[in-house]
């Protein structure tokens, strides 16, 4: 074969990779264009059972929420009361000694 052949051969190698490398760029674009049914099915939004589960989940949490705020509200006085009943029983015990300091006077 002689060197122009050679050329021919190339140049139609080149020809042909190029269509075929067109081909698959235009295949491949057309997939990207194309919507596939499953996008278009998709529901986006929700059941009205979905939004009452989603609301009454809220409300739950809401409650609950507020529950442990009161507990804690409760604890915290609860706390409270305990540092003044013991506060209360030193001032009733220094009262009583000095009652009885008093009645040992007279």
């Amino acid at each position: 074969m002689s060197l122009d052949s050679y050329h021919r051969i190339d140049y139609w190698k080149r020809y042909f990779d190029d269509e075929r490398r067109t081909k698959l760029e235009n295949k491949m674009k057309q997939l990207k264009n194309k919507k596939s049914e499953k996008d278009i099915l998709i529901r986006k939004s929700l059941t009205s059972d979905e939004r009452m589960i989603i609301s009454l989940k809220k409300e739950l949490y809401t409650y609950k929420k507020l529950l442990q705020e009161q507990e804690q509200i409760n604890n915290n006085l609860l706390s409270e009361l305990s540092d003044k009943r013991s506060e209360n029983n030193y001032y009733r015990l220094q009262l009583n000694i000095i009652r009885k300091q008093l009645n040992d006077i007279e």
